[in-house]
């Protein structure tokens, strides 16, 4: 009897503890992108969750789970000065580079990539760095350790 009630103890805590992260669950509702947010994240003038880069910059971005979609949106200001987006990936004692894309907007940088997408979730395991390269030789970077899009 000890046991089991340990065991339940344990699964309703468990539960509990899941139920505390983010839900990106509902397409199309709750913040840009379709995500659901339960807790709070500081949010950029599109709607996307911030990461604060290196040097104070503030970056929009955003990881569609399902999709396995990366957006990246720039502050104004800074649009036009982006040379590359890039995310360093390393697990298990590998290194991976993820390059983004450049949009149709100025500003905006995106990718889909399952591999980088599933890198994301792995949580300590792995050790992600956000690197934006800007057409004067800068490199901007923000090390990742919880995605902030879920």
């Amino acid at each position: 009897m000890k046991t089991s009630t340990y065991l339940l103890t344990s699964c309703l805590l468990g539960s509990c503890l899941l139920s505390l992260g983010c839900s990106d669950d509902v397409p199309g509702a709750g913040t840009a992108a379709g995500h659901v947010h339960h807790h709070d994240h500081k949010h950029g003038p599109n709607g996307y969750p911030i990461v604060d880069m290196d040097d104070g910059t503030e970056i929009e971005w955003d990881f569609d789970r399902s999709s396995g979609g990366f957006l990246l949106i720039a502050p104004t200001e800074m649009s036009d000065a982006i040379e590359s987006v890039t995310v360093k990936a390393e697990s298990d004692g590998t290194e991976t580079d993820y390059a983004f894309e450049k949009g149709e907007n100025a500003g905006v940088w995106s990718l889909v990539d399952e591999e980088l997408g599933a890198t994301m979730m792995l949580g300590d395991a792995a050790k992600r760095t956000l690197m934006i390269t800007t057409t004067d030789g800068k490199t901007l970077t923000a090390a990742v350790a919880h995605f902030e899009g879920h």
